[in-house]
């Protein structure tokens, strides 16, 4: 129907107009010539470029087009020199580069000030009203709104979280002062001006050439819809380059050279005649245009054209053609008669030669619209094939959908390690990580946001909700239309409302609370916290290390601008005054801010409040927002909103008599029965999103979720609420044909729960949806349509594709039960006891608990029962600090749950998680290769050559001991190269060839920790250490092995390792949260074994587990419950195992079945 509608695009996709011809230009015979361009992928290109001519570099994606256009021929003409190639030949010419960057980064930019069309057009308003045309602009004092500073928004910049911009309340976002917007011409602002279309403004001003001159460039470019004020970072990289060139239309001169990069991006084919003719007028007034182009009808109109191929890459940066345009067929195309009887994309998820890690180029097929599990011995290489290949380039094409503009801004990961992977089709990632990194994400990300629910909630609450008039108190306020932003008025006492939309309830700027910015809390500094030595100086150790004092401090950043302002002020040095010898108003000021302002002529406030008056010194208190771990602050709710997080004109929306605020922290389960029990609403959308968003809190409840709120920071969730949350963002939805790929989807699930889990992912393969999860589960296998096992074992002995009916399969013998958790003949008993009182965290309502020592203890319950806010929150948060400052560690939570008491504790503390962030490789964390870098520094031949253990570094000079270097591809992704100075050992080049015992540090890094054990265990230290990690089943690993590479498992076991080795007392406490996630039951039989060397020592074991494998083989259990939630919360059995077996509990059938 499109093919043939008598429409733009009709018109423009049949080609109804038939193809654009090239125009018979004579060309003349002065050249730019380019000889022996070799930069990146070229080879020796030779070519020449006429001059006054229409130019167009072609060829594929990657053969060179832009390294050839700008780093060679811009490059040369701004040098004056040969730049990228041997001989580079042309007269002195101005050269004019036309890109899609972005015009300006602030709303300050626009297309009129770009242009300087809208210098003209003040010159008007100053001729008609009298006044001054420095009057009519934004950017200077006379005209702009003193509160936005002509911005029209108030950005409320922060270290660690976005910047907000909320509209200027003085101008209302019109950005000017009011005596300004009361000067017309034609009945019209400036502002109002602003607000016009190109082809609005055209018309309005017909009568004013030098106006329509610049304005009929724009049109010319086919931006006639774009606004005149339109913000330039709201503007496409298309719409950003085409707005460039309708400036250097105006600007250019005959002689220049005009140079653009791909000018259709994003552009309709019915104006493609007119950039053309904007380019050919530009060669008519003599300046030579070079075009890098895909689009035929362009390469159809040049004058000349440079044909780069004949692939991308290694396989590019050729010459193929360079002269004028060839004449070429171009082939007809017609629509389809009939549609496709067949299924377009393939039946099945074609993997070959997958090489990630240790997968020995296999080849995998997974099934269209089927679940399949991938399961395997921990280290076999499952997850590789998933996430490392599979959802890698799935992430890959995603990009590169992109634009080029767009994804100069992404970083690229390089190609997956696979030789093809074919019928992928749109694919959805649901992992376990909360996607944050820092408090900047942190800050805003709740459950809410991370399963969509905050945005159907807000349609049904803006579009059925009842809202209540503030004037008179009557529930009878009334949209006056159903258009958007349309007012609302009191059908009681006529009184108006604001307009209220959906997205005025999800962190609008025009919604939230000015003081807090939506965060509903305060942050506010805790001396005693901070303060730690009052004798030493501000810059001198007075400060905790995890304070943002250290930027003030530092020479190299502008932070030490304002400190020494700030000290100036209140006469000290902050290197050498102490800090008890500051008054109490400077210490006060330093810490919560100075309310005094600086001389707004000062510019080392430029991370500060500013108004009209200067600048302000805000304190320490202003940094404390980033610290959500509660190091050095303490949290309360928001003295101006009290903690609902909006004004209080959008909190007048109630659904049940709850507005927004309380809405958002109620328990889901609540939730979803306030929505059941409201009816269907008569509005649509609202129907729509009830609809959905009720299909996702009825999944959420039956996967054990119901107890978290909306609300609820994401940072705090645990990597099996995580999961889960992401799930329900695709729930309910009507996704069809869509690859799901799931990691561990039954972490954290009490095995009452997996069973629902398990009918929710196979209702939506129901739906048409392919689902790829990596998992241990047998419940979840025996729910699988198709199992892909990958092993047999881990490290090098895996890695391959494992017939499950064979011998050799795990995955058989477990779900034959033919793998059992060795039974304990006799429980040990407690060697004392350890006391919680006062317990408050979460749903913990005053909880008293005793622990019992010298043994293990398991604490176990359904989901959200309080396990983890007991344990992890309360318990080990308070005998141990954890480690903030790891890189890649993003969020860490420092201050414990409240609680009254812990009584007697062990002197120390051991919490071994599934983090990787501390481990940079198997044998830098557990010490191997320290120890054989101290035998190599000990060997004759390095101290001869004076090389000690500090030269045995990875240092190398090129790469600085990485081992390899990121080649940038420009818009393609970067290719890692190996490191010629050092080979790829991050060594420098003397350090890499000592050999000791006939090996290299390089050859012995390459060993696995068993081979490494074999060789050198004769050293003490790798004797013990190695033993350790053989004994928990890691002599598999290589020694160098890069620790992202590590699972979870592997992970937590290389810590227990370590402690394993330790030589140290006896006494203390270990805190696991639930090891066995990503473990097969084989690999719980070694993980068991070790917990009871632990106890065997004289340790205690603290486990939060849902595996009634391993919590037979505790020697106490500790169960919470009844429910999650409100429901949770107690202690509804301890004692011992045979005990809870026989008991009234979730957890009780499922552990009677593993002790029988």
């Amino acid at each position: 129907a499109l093919w043939r509608a008598d429409t733009a695009s009709g018109h423009g996709f049949s080609a109804k107009s038939g193809a654009r011809q090239a125009p018979r230009r004579a060309l003349g015979n002065e050249r730019l010539r380019i000889a022996g361009a070799n930069l990146r992928n070229l080879r020796d290109v030779d070519c020449e470029i006429p001059l006054g001519a229409l130019t167009v570099i072609t060829g594929p994606s990657g053969a060179g087009k832009t390294t050839l256009a700008r780093d060679v021929l811009l490059a040369s003409l701004r040098a004056d020199s040969a730049i990228g190639c041997a001989t580079f030949e042309a007269p002195a010419m101005r050269a004019i580069a036309v890109d899609q960057a972005p015009l300006g980064n602030n709303p300050r930019s626009n297309p009129a000030t770009y242009t300087k069309v809208f210098d003209k057009i003040r010159d008007v308003f100053a001729a008609e009203t009298g006044r001054s045309a420095s009057e009519f602009t934004f950017n200077r004092g006379e005209g702009a709104c003193p509160e936005c500073e002509g911005m029209g928004a108030v950005e409320i910049a922060l270290r660690y979280v976005a910047p907000v911009w909320v509209p200027c309340e003085a101008c209302e976002g019109r950005r000017y002062r009011s005596e300004v917007l009361d000067a017309l011409w034609s009945g019209m602002s400036i502002a109002d001006v602003l607000a016009c279309s190109v082809d609005d403004a055209h018309a309005l001003f017909a009568e004013h050439r030098p106006i329509t001159r610049v304005l009929d460039t724009l049109r010319d470019v086919g931006l006639g819809y774009i606004t005149l004020g339109q913000p330039s970072p709201s503007l496409s990289g298309g719409e950003a380059q085409r707005v460039r060139l309708a400036r250097e239309v105006t600007k250019a001169k005959a002689g220049d050279v005009v140079l653009l990069d791909e000018p259709t991006t994003g552009l309709h084919p019915a104006d493609l005649d007119r950039l053309l003719n904007v380019l050919h007028r530009l060669t008519e007034n003599g300046c030579t245009v070079v075009v890098v182009e895909h689009q035929q009808d362009v390469i159809a109109s040049s004058d000349w054209t440079i044909d780069l191929g004949p692939g991308g890459g290694p396989e590019g940066g050729r010459l193929l053609h360079c002269g004028a345009p060839a004449a070429t067929a171009r082939p007809r195309v017609t629509p389809r008669r009939k549609p496709r009887a067949r299924r377009r994309s393939a039946d099945v998820i074609s993997v070959r030669g997958a090489r990630a890690h240790n997968l020995q180029s296999i080849d995998v097929d997974f099934a269209k619209e089927r679940f399949t599990v991938v399961t395997g011995v921990s280290g076999s290489g499952k997850s590789s094939l998933v996430n490392d290949v599979v959802a890698a380039e799935a992430t890959r094409r995603l990009l590169e959908c992109l634009s080029v503009y767009e994804r100069e801004s992404v970083r690229e990961g390089p190609e997956a390690p696979v030789d093809s992977l074919t019928g992928l089709g749109p694919t959805t990632i649901i992992d376990a990580t909360t996607s944050i990194t820092d408090a900047r994400d942190a800050a805003r990300a709740t459950v809410g946001r991370s399963s969509d629910l905050d945005r159907l909630i807000a349609i049904v609450m803006a579009r059925a909700g009842v809202r209540t008039c503030l004037a008179c108190g009557a529930n009878n306020v009334q949209r006056t239309s159903q258009a958007p932003e349309a007012k609302w008025r009191c059908g009681d006492c006529d009184a108006t409302a604001v307009p209220i939309e959906p997205r005025h309830f999800t962190g609008s700027p025009a919604a939230i609370c000015a003081h807090c910015l939506g965060f509903g809390t305060e942050r506010h500094v805790l001396p005693e916290k901070v303060v730690l030595r009052p004798e030493a100086p501000i810059c001198a150790g007075c400060f905790a290390r995890d304070t943002v004092v250290g930027y003030f401090c530092d020479e190299k950043l502008s932070g030490i601008h304002s400190l020494r302002a700030f000290a100036e002020r209140h006469q000290f040095d902050p290197k050498t005054t102490p800090w008890s010898e500051l008054t109490d108003d400077a210490q006060h000021a330093f810490l919560f801010g100075d309310p005094v302002p600086f001389p707004a002529t000062d510019g080392a406030g430029s991370f500060f409040p500013r108004d009209g008056h200067g600048w302000y010194w805000g304190g320490m208190d202003q940094w404390a927002i980033g610290d959500l771990g509660g190091s050095w602050t303490q949290v309360g709710p928001c003295s101006a909103c009290r903690g609902k997080r909006l004004r209080a004109e959008y909190l007048t929306v109630h659904l049940d008599g709850r507005d927004r605020s309380e809405l958002f922290s109620t328990p889901l389960s609540e939730l979803e029965a306030v929505l059941t029990s409201m009816g269907e609403p008569e509005d649509e959308l609202a129907t729509n999103a009830r609809t959905v968003a009720l299909h996702r809190l009825r999944f959420l409840k039956s996967v054990g979720l119901g107890y978290l709120h909306l609300d609820r920071p994401s940072w705090t969730l645990s990597a099996g609420e995580a999961q889960r949350i992401k799930l329900a963002s695709v729930l309910g939805g009507g996704l069809v044909g869509m690859t799901v790929l799931l990691d561990e989807p039954s972490r954290g699930l009490h095995p009452s729960e997996v069973t629902a889990l398990a009918r929710t992912l196979t209702e939506l393969r129901d739906a048409g949806n392919t689902l790829i999860a990596v998992e241990h589960d047998p419940t979840f296998i025996r729910a699988a349509d198709n199992v892909i096992e990958i092993g047999p074992g881990p490290g090098r002995a895996g890695g391959r594709v494992v017939d499950v009916a064979s011998n050799a399969s795990v995955t058989r013998a477990v779900l034959d039960r033919r793998v059992t958790i060795p039974r304990r003949e006799a429980r040990r008993d407690p060697t004392g006891w350890m006391h919680v009182t006062g317990a408050r965290e979460n749903n913990l309502r005053g909880l008293d608990v005793r622990v019992p020592l010298g043994v293990q203890v398991g604490v176990c319950g359904v989901s959200g029962s309080g396990k983890s806010s007991l344990v992890v929150d309360t318990i080990a948060l308070a005998l141990t600090r954890p480690k903030t400052n790891v890189s890649g560690a993003g969020v860490v939570r420092v201050a414990a749950g409240d609680h009254d008491a812990i009584a007697g504790a062990p002197d120390r503390t051991v919490v071994a998680d599934q983090t990787r962030a501390e481990i940079t490789s198997p044998g830098m964390w557990l010490g191997l290769i320290d120890a054989v870098r101290k035998a190599f520094a000990a060997s004759e031949v390095a101290r001869e050559q004076g090389i000690t253990v500090k030269d045995l570094r990875y240092d190398c000079d090129a790469c600085n001991g990485r081992g390899t270097w990121q080649e940038g591809m420009w818009f393609l992704p970067s290719v890692a190269q190996t490191c010629d100075a050092c080979a790829g050992t991050g060594y420098r080049h003397e350090i890499a060839e000592l050999v000791e015992r006939g090996r290299t540090l390089a050859d012995i890094e390459g060993l696995t920790i068993a081979e490494f054990v074999d060789e050198w265990g004769d050293l003490a230290v790798v004797r013990r250490v190695g033993d350790a990690a053989i004994e928990l089943g890691l002599g598999y690993l290589i020694v160098r092995q890069p620790g992202w590479s590590l699972s979870g498992g592997e992970a937590q076991r290389l810590k227990l390792a370590k402690e394993l080795a330790r030589r140290g007392p006896a006494g203390a406490l270990y805190v696991l949260d639930e090891p066995t996630v990503g473990l097969q039951a084989t690999d719980v039989l070694v993980l068991t074994a070790a917990l009871d060397a632990i106890v065997d020592a004289g340790n205690t074991v603290l486990v939060v587990e849902h595996d009634p494998a391993l919590l037979a083989t505790c020697d106490w259990l500790i169960e919470m419950g009844p429910g999650a939630g409100p429901e949770g919360g107690q202690i509804v059995f301890e004692g011992k195992p045979e005990e809870l077996a026989e008991a009234v509990t979730p957890t009780a059938p499922y552990l009677r079945e593993a002790l029988t």
